[in-house]
C-alpha cells in the first residue's frame, strides 16, 4: 500500500483537536456555567443563602436577637430555685429564637429561616442542664452548650460554596457576638437597676435634711 493510500485515512491535525480537544471542553464549559446560574441565580439561590448567615450567623437583624437575649434571661430568672438559677437547654432556646424572629416580624417556617438552628455542642452536654447563682451567668452557660448551624445537604453543589468550615467559621463569629449581647443587656439592665437606687437614695437625703 501506498502511503498516498494510507494518509486518507489519517485524521487530520486540525479534526482531530476539534472532536477530541475543543469540544468535549466546550461541553465541560457548558455544564459549568449552567451549574453556576444554578447555584447563584437559580434553583439553589446562593444570593438567598448568603443573606441568611448575613442576617443571622453575623445578626444583621439586631431586632431578633435583642428580644432572643430579653426573652432568654427572663426565661433563666424564672427558673431559679432557693439557692441556683438553672439555665435552659438547647431546645428550649432555640424555641426562643422561634417565638423572637416572630415577634420581630419573621417567619420561622421560611425555606432559608429555618436552615439556621442551635444544636447541642457536643454529645457529652446531652442532658447537662446550668445551674450558677446568677441569672447572667447561668444564661452564659446555657448559651456555651450551642453552637449555632446553618443545614446544607452534604450533595448540594451549594457545599463548593457554603462548605463546613465556612460554617464553623460563621457559627464562632456568632457565638462572641451572642455572648457580647448577653453582657450588654446585663450591663444595661444594671444600670436601670443602680439609677433607681441612686434616685431612691437621694430622695431619702432630702426628706432627711428636711
Amino acid at each position: 500500500m501506498k502511503n498516498d493510500d494510507v494518509d486518507e485515512f489519517l485524521t487530520p491535525l486540525r479534526v482531530a483537536l476539534k472532536q477530541c480537544v475543543r469540544e468535549p471542553l466546550h461541553m465541560q464549559l457548558r455544564v459549568v456555567e449552567q451549574a453556576a446560574v444554578d447555584i447563584v441565580v437559580g434553583p439553589k439561590q446562593l444570593e438567598s443563602h448568603i443573606a441568611v448567615l448575613r442576617e443571622f450567623m453575623l445578626m444583621e437583624s439586631g431586632l431578633v436577637f435583642d428580644l432572643f437575649v430579653e426573652e432568654a434571661y427572663s426565661q433563666t430568672k424564672n427558673s431559679s430555685s432557693s439557692k441556683t438559677i438553672r439555665g435552659l437547654t438547647p431546645m428550649r432556646l432555640n424555641h426562643i429564637f422561634e417565638m423572637s424572629l416572630q415577634r420581630a416580624g419573621h417567619s420561622s417556617t421560611g425555606p432559608f429561616v429555618k436552615r439556621f438552628m442551635y444544636k447541642r455542642r457536643s454529645k457529652s452536654t446531652s442532658e447537662t442542664v446550668p445551674r450558677a447563682k446568677s441569672t447572667s451567668r447561668a444564661l452564659l452557660q446555657s448559651l456555651d452548650q450551642l453552637k449555632a448551624t446553618y443545614q446544607v445537604e452534604s450533595t448540594s453543589m451549594l457545599r463548593l460554596v457554603i462548605t463546613e468550615e465556612s460554617v464553623r467559621t460563621y457559627a464562632q463569629i456568632h457565638s462572641a457576638l451572642l455572648r457580647t449581647r448577653c453582657v450588654q443587656y446585663s450591663l444595661r439592665r444594671l444600670w436601670v437597676r443602680l439609677n433607681y437606687v441612686l434616685r431612691q437614695q437621694r430622695q431619702e437625703d432630702k426628706k432627711a435634711a428636711l
